[in-house]
């Protein structure tokens, strides 16, 4: 494999998977989201590509370069998706926490401890 090294922050070193060949990126890609069991964005952030490109060269190319690399991706990126309200909500919640705030109670839905249900 042949990747392109580039200097990328302080001290961080990685491979610009834009300069690989059509058949090696999706695989790289792969690799790195089963060994991480990475989401689409962390894999686009890791590699300094857009998000858009990971998911077309997971979803459309490895199929055809690497159909044995395909399905065990494809369950991590189904895990993901049925996760990722429950990281929204978490990153609501931790914004809030770092703002020493809570959120607006209109904002907030309806619970029966404050009979707000009828």
């Amino acid at each position: 494999m042949s990747a392109v090294l580039s200097r990328v922050g302080v001290g961080c070193i990685r491979m610009n998977l834009l300069s690989y060949d059509k058949q090696e990126r999706p695989i790289t890609l792969a690799e790195y989201i089963i060994e991480n069991k990475a989401t689409v964005r962390a894999a686009a952030k890791h590699f300094g590509i857009s998000k858009s490109t990971v998911h077309k060269d997971i979803t459309e190319k490895l199929p055809r370069v690497s159909p044995t690399l395909y399905p065990a991706v494809r369950e991590i990126l189904e895990i993901n998706k049925r996760e990722r309200h429950i990281r929204g909500g978490l990153a609501t919640k931790h914004k809030y926490e770092q703002q020493g705030r809570r959120p607006c109670t209109q904002c907030l839905p309806p619970t029966v401890e404050n009979n707000e249900l009828r």
